[in-house]
């Protein structure tokens, strides 16, 4: 029996494999679990519509990358650490203090989660400052250098 997984089953296949299972372990186990559909013509074009959305979003978000790296290329981006002797860092640089520093340069940053939801958190350049501190983080220097930014930009402002 043709079935289109649902969830992945160890040892059977991943979600939204089109898998050939004998009839009774079809109807006895993945049917009444919820794990997978019988294959039909609606649930095979269901599939076929997933598909093309997954490929639809990994070729926008692949475009989009290759925008921002054709943008970022020219730039050059300083990141000062505390380092020892032989000049070994003490930690290591993470992408959050890249994205600061990114935001120095006239450049957005955005935060992202892992759920994927995203938001914009602050942008910069020589003439603006404009941000979503997150002020809770300790032992970074954005909060100190928002407060800066804005404290200079209201002085110029007046």
């Amino acid at each position: 029996m043709k079935v289109v997984l649902l969830a992945d089953v160890k040892g059977v296949g991943k979600k939204g494999e089109l898998i050939n299972a004998a009839e009774g372990y079809a109807r006895n186990f993945l049917l009444p679990r919820k794990l997978a559909k019988e294959a039909n013509a609606q649930v095979m074009n269901e599939l076929k519509n997933a598909e093309a959305s997954k490929a639809y979003k990994v070729k926008t978000e692949t475009e989009e990358a290759q925008r921002i790296a054709e943008a970022l290329k020219d730039k050059t981006v300083r990141i000062t650490a505390k380092a020892g002797q032989g000049g070994r860092l003490f930690g290591s640089v993470t992408a959050k203090e890249i994205a600061q520093d990114s935001t120095e340069n006239g450049i957005a940053c955005t935060a992202t989660k892992p759920n994927g939801r995203t938001w914009d958190c602050a942008f910069a350049n020589e003439h603006f400052y404009a941000g979503f501190p997150h002020l809770y983080w300790a032992g970074t220097p954005l909060p100190q250098r928002f407060a800066d930014a804005a404290r200079r930009y209201m002085r110029d402002k007046i």
